[in-house]
């Protein structure tokens, strides 16, 4: 799932996956982002009462994220950007070859299987290494993006 996100003022768009939607989103909150509550759809007011939003930011259904909140959802990433790495990490595991010489057989193959299952369930990422390198202009440009005010998330 994508999410478009849309300035009506600027006629700006912005679009990103869920993941990366997600992780914006928590590391705003790590970096002191208080997120207001988006604003419903116009479409929900008409078809529910209102004071019956939750306010949520993960469902695309044209909600909208007030300008006041886009500005502090920039803040709060703009702060993390001196902690995000210039560089794509190596995510790599470490090969045998690099394992010290003084292991035993017995030891290197614990290792080298416990590499193997590591293999099957990847390593979680962290917002500072999904944004590392590469993605951090992606970052540069959302922030950019939240500062020119209200969006909608659909």
């Amino acid at each position: 799932m994508n999410y478009m996100l849309s300035n009506q003022s600027t006629r700006t768009l912005q679009s990103l996956g869920r993941e990366a939607w997600a992780r914006i989103l928590s590391l705003a909150m790590f970096y002191g982002w208080k997120p207001m509550g988006t604003l419903p759809p116009f479409i929900h007011n008409l078809r529910k009462p209102p004071g019956d939003w939750d306010g949520n930011y993960l469902r695309a259904e044209g909600q909208t994220v007030r300008a006041e909140d886009a500005l502090t959802l920039a803040i709060a990433l703009r702060l993390s950007l001196d902690d995000i790495p210039d560089v794509n990490p190596e995510r790599d595991l470490t090969p045998e070859d690099d394992l010290p010489e003084w292991l035993s057989p017995a030891e290197r193959a614990m290792i080298r299987n416990g590499l193997e299952e590591r293999d099957e369930t990847p390593l979680p990422i962290l917002p500072f290494e999904f944004f590392a390198g590469d993605g951090k202009q992606n970052l540069v440009d959302f922030i950019h993006f939240c500062m020119m005010g209200e969006f909608i998330i659909s």
